[in-house]
């Protein structure tokens, strides 16, 4: 009957772990698309337009500051993409695409554009990225996240 109680506890930290992921990826999800309503749309188009802008103008002069800010909003905007994919990635490119949008967001900020901050739709975009990518990192048997585990030891 030990055994039986154990396995039942077993099984309820299963399914609360699972419910657990699960409500994460809803409510990334939820961000993530609720930024494109808030204007998100028009910031995917002139985000790849300005990348486009930036990496044509270092043909002619080259420049740190544009490259850091072309590959910065690259690996932004690159990030959408992971969404569509984000069960197939590799561990190292969920954690890059977690840390993708705060990259592109700090090499704006570094180089002196503060209209970043008032970009509206970023934030719900960024965090919604995040919790997607979070919600794959708390499903993973491998142990990725070693806190959020339960380690339980079944003495014989």
């Amino acid at each position: 009957m030990k055994w039986l109680g154990l396995g039942m506890h077993l099984m309820r930290l299963e399914r609360a772990r699972r419910l657990t992921a699960k409500g994460v990826f809803c409510i990334g999800a939820l961000l993530f698309l609720s930024s494109f309503l808030l204007g998100g749309f028009g910031v995917f188009y002139l985000t790849a337009w300005a990348i486009s802008d930036l990496f044509h103008d270092l043909k002619t002069a080259f420049d740190w500051r544009s490259l850091l800010l072309a590959v910065g909003l690259l690996l932004g905007w690159l990030s959408n993409a992971s969404v569509f994919w984000f069960a197939r990635l590799a561990m190292p490119l969920v954690w890059a695409s977690i840390a993708a949008p705060w990259i592109a967001f700090l090499s704006c900020v570094a180089l002196g554009d503060s209209g970043v901050l008032a970009m509206v739709p970023f934030y719900p975009w960024a965090v919604g990225l995040g919790l997607i990518h979070f919600s794959r990192l708390m499903d993973e048997p491998r142990g990725w996240l070693p806190w959020f585990r339960p380690k339980i030891s079944v003495a014989t």
